[in-house]
């Protein structure tokens, strides 16, 4: 029987400056678009659907979540952009884990200051969530990704891995 776990972060609400961003291109594409049907039919056709476009390459990056799977001894991470885009963050082997630790813990003090760690942060950037950092070995480097699996997920792992997931 296989071990399976599935957990979906969404991300915090887009700030103020990024929904008047977004609200500030739109209002721009309408008019544009105005402008190119009651003026100037190609002068202002080109900043319109720039505008279209930046508009929304700009809702898309709001709007995001975060997958994490772990299905027996495999933990996948996906970032879903707009619900509909879906980018495979990491795939980890966890023969290949090192150390899974909330983030903060003393545990991870080797690796904080190492400028040879590559690190990712795959979470919601709420202050209250808890937040674990994954280390591991990819291809003889080390990598270290913070991320927040819910409390299910986290026993599920130190089951398996008790000695590498401090809780």
């Amino acid at each position: 029987m296989s071990i399976f776990e599935n957990t979906v972060m969404i991300k915090k609400r887009p700030s103020y400056g990024q929904l008047f961003a977004q609200y500030l291109l739109i209002a721009l594409t309408i008019l544009s678009a105005l402008g190119t049907i009651l003026f100037s039919p190609l002068g202002l056709f080109v900043p319109t659907v720039l505008f279209a476009v930046f508009a929304y390459f700009m809702h898309g990056s709001c709007d995001m979540e975060y997958e994490y799977t772990y299905i027996e001894g495999e933990l996948d991470i996906d970032k879903i952009k707009a619900k509909r885009k879906r980018k495979k963050v990491a795939k980890i082997d966890l023969d290949e884990l090192i150390l899974i630790a909330p983030q903060g813990s003393g545990e991870l003090n080797q690796y904080r200051g190492n400028s040879d760690v590559k690190k990712l942060k795959a979470v919601s950037g709420r202050p209250d969530a808890k937040i674990y950092d994954v280390v591991y070995r990819d291809n003889n480097t080390i990598h270290i990704i913070s991320f927040e699996p819910d409390e299910k997920m986290i026993d599920t792992l130190h089951k398996r891995y008790m000695r590498k997931v401090i809780l």
